[in-house]
Formats: C-alpha cells, structure tokens, sequence
C-alpha cells in the first residue's frame, strides 16, 4: 500500500487585506512533493469587505509568475467566514495563490493554509 501524505503549508497567519488590495503567498516548491493532484485551500477571513482567490505558476523559482487561461478562480465574492475549498490547478513546478479584496471593505485578518495530496 502507498503513504497517503497530505502536507499543508500556512500561507497566511492574520494578515490584513486593504480595500482593493492583494497579497500572495511566497512560492510553493511542488517538484518533490509526489503530488497526486488534489489541492484544497482553507480559508478564515474576518471584517467586512470579500476576496476573490486565484492562484499563479511559474517553471522556475525565479521566473515570472502568471495566472494560467484556463484557470477557474479558487473562490469568488466570499464574505468574511470560514471556507474550504478543492480546485485543480494546471501542472506546474511553482504555485502561488493570491487573494483580492474586492473593493468594498478592507479584510482584517487572513488566515489561510494549503493541503496538498
């Protein structure tokens, strides 16, 4: 029988997202992580404004990080609360994910992890 390993990554830890603002999270190292394809975001966000979360990849560390065509948004107009969330991003070596305030209030405090199978 194979190891079932999940691994998460804290991307952020009560960090505040101004109106229309964006932060993202450092660069995630998927090349030896014998990823099998599942990605879930967990997410808490608390004041008033909502966030949309993408993400973006890059074929090397250094490179320049772009946001695939065919990528789906993680989440879209989320209200502050709690959220779990899979998606399927396209193969890549490094991910980042993003998360905007949506222009209408600012967040307050980011709390949000990667799991990864």
């Amino acid at each position: 029988m194979s190891e079932q390993v999940v691994r998460v990554f804290k991307l952020w830890n009560g960090t505040a997202i101004a109106k229309s603002g964006v932060i993202t999270s450092g660069a995630i190292d998927l090349r030896y992580l014998g990823v099998a394809g599942y990605f879930a975001l967990h997410l808490i966000t608390a004041g008033t404004g909502t966030t949309t979360i993408t993400y973006s990849v890059a074929p090397e560390l250094g490179g320049t990080y772009i946001t695939p065509a065919a990528a789906s948004a993680i989440g879209s107009a989320l209200a502050v609360g709690s959220y779990h969330s899979s998606f399927a991003p396209i193969v890549t070596p490094f991910i980042k994910l993003i998360i905007t305030e949506d222009g209408v209030n600012p967040i307050t405090s980011v709390q949000a992890w990667l799991m990864i199978k």
